[in-house]
């Protein structure tokens, strides 16, 4: 079976717990509690290419936790940058996740721009339009915008990744290349 390892990003309080919560559990909890580090839920689907086991990582969006971020990167194949419909500056704030993302993790992973919480259209200030330009602009693979609240979107962002054409063994970690010092025999440090 195929599996693909999948991290959420974004900042605080855009719903990317939510998220997960709807598509593993089919539940969505308003007073769901901030994220601490991270949490790891998996799912298995199945596409026309048969089965895909999404290993989906959910990452802390607040400030004090941003530095724990990139371990989770590692060996990912796409990467969910989540924002807020109802909040402008959670779309600016991809833009730093995004850098961080180019330079943390692995340089095929595939970008896929997801905004939330659809469902309170009366508060929206951020339009498809814009969500999709962004999108465009990071050479992302996929656009969506979901309700974490009703359930609308979920399934199709999650059926779209398991289709992707990526899997972890395609993925290569980035390594930092350290020449070796005059002196320094191979395998140890005297």
């Amino acid at each position: 079976m195929r599996s693909l390892k999948v991290v959420l990003v974004g900042d605080t309080k855009v719903g990317k717990s939510c998220i997960l919560s709807r598509f593993v559990q089919g539940t969505f909890d308003r007073n769901s509690p901030a994220t601490i580090g991270a949490a790891f839920l998996t799912k298995v689907i199945t596409t026309p290419n048969g089965p895909v086991r999404l290993q989906l990582w959910d990452t802390a969006g607040q400030e004090k936790f941003r530095s724990l971020a990139p371990m989770y990167y590692r060996s990912s194949a796409v990467a969910v940058l989540v924002y807020d419909v109802t909040s402008k500056t959670s779309l600016e704030g991809l833009e730093d996740w995004a850098a961080e993302i180019a330079d943390k993790a692995p340089h095929n992973i595939k970008l896929i721009v997801l905004g939330n919480k659809i469902d309170l259209a009366d508060e929206r200030v951020v339009s498809t339009a814009s969500g999709q330009e962004f999108a465009h602009n990071l050479n992302c693979v996929y656009y969506g915008e979901t309700s974490a609240k009703t359930g609308e979107g979920i399934n199709d962002v999650f059926n779209k990744i398991a289709e992707l054409d990526a899997s972890q063994d395609d993925i290569v970690e980035k390594k930092i290349d350290q020449p070796q010092t005059s002196g320094q025999k191979d395998g140890g440090c005297c």
